[in-house]
């Protein structure tokens, strides 16, 4: 089922999207480089990972028994979120995911577990399932699969999914999911709306990103792209995206093809913009997340939220993209 948002929009989303225009446009900052080489940023930050030290205090974290496994608890009852932080596969978590994270438990109890798993362009996709899986089957068996929701944004959140589905093809329970911003379809062929003005990302940049993780895996696998695998045997999905981020088409379509997902659509907002805590949508974003943790997927007395049915939605499908 499809939720669409209809709060206004404010002025910290022009700053958040000039900002991440320019930053994501430096020199310094891109992926590739003109020969088509690694930037040196990216060589040199994805060896390895070393959490700032000021962060421990002001977000609350604490290590585990796991080197690069974090942990932020609250001290009171609640689910443990399982969290796996976006960054096209490549890029270490910044603040803004511990200060979300910290906000989260702070509001429901409970804690979060925040693995950071081996980057790209060294690590490939089998080198972070095998870091993954046994913190995550930690995880479950001393929490209970029904006490776990498994949450991610962009690469992190098609990671989830991914992985909740190769829990099902094991025959093992999976938990719930809460994704955000996902990046779905690594092939970015889903990504067909041309009219999103997308400030950020850029899909050639990111399927060479892909491809580069993939490895020796096909970039269509269900375990690179959760966007062609099947959703028998999930508990429970719910989808949170902007119609700015050009990965929102495939959530759409995602959507249309399993319509038991609860995808929540912020019109003009950015990607991974419930991070970003001056733009607009994002607190009433992190309230529609607070009530998929507590297991509320409908959307009961959202007064700034329109409904769309999946019989509805048929009747105005576009032939092209299926949304």
């Amino acid at each position: 089922m499809r939720h669409y948002y209809k709060g206004p929009k404010n002025a910290g989303d022009a700053i958040v999207a000039v900002y991440l225009y320019f930053n994501e446009r430096n020199p310094k900052n891109r992926v590739f480089g003109k020969d088509g080489r690694v930037g040196r940023k990216y060589l040199v930050e994805s060896q390895s990972y070393s959490l700032p030290s000021a962060y421990y205090e002001k977000y609350g974290i604490s290590d585990t028994e796991r080197d690069d496994v974090y942990a932020i608890d609250s001290g009171r009852p609640g689910k443990t979120i399982f969290y796996i932080h976006g960054g096209a596969y490549w890029s270490q978590p910044t603040s803004y995911h511990f200060a979300f994270l910290r906000k989260l438990v702070n509001k429901c109890g409970g804690k979060a577990i925040i693995p950071v798993y081996p980057k790209a362009p060294y690590a490939k996709a089998k080198n972070v399932y095998s870091f993954i899986t046994p913190v995550y089957e930690e995880a479950a068996e001393k929490e209970g699969t029904e006490n776990i929701i498994m949450m991610g944004d962009s690469a992190g959140g098609g990671f989830a999914l991914a992985f909740a589905m190769q829990l099902v093809k094991e025959n093992k329970p999976a938990p719930r999911l809460i994704l955000l911003s996902p990046w779905l379809d690594v092939s970015c062929r889903s990504y067909t709306d041309k009219k999103v003005r997308d400030p950020w990302l850029e899909a050639s940049v990111l399927r060479r990103q892909g491809e580069i993780y993939a490895g020796n895996i096909p970039i269509d696998d269900p375990r690179i792209s959760p966007y062609f695998g099947s959703t028998e045997g999930l508990p429970g999905i719910t989808i949170i995206t902007g119609t700015s981020d050009i990965l929102s088409s495939a959530a759409l379509s995602f959507e249309s093809k399993h319509p038991e997902t609860d995808l929540w659509i912020y019109p003009k907002r950015l990607h991974d913009f419930i991070l970003f805590p001056i733009g607009s949508g994002e607190h009433h974003a992190i309230s529609v997340v607070e009530k998929a943790i507590a297991g509320e997927t409908e959307a009961r007395s959202r007064s700034n939220f329109s409904v769309e049915g999946l019989a509805e939605r048929r009747r105005s499908r576009n032939p092209v993209t299926g949304c």
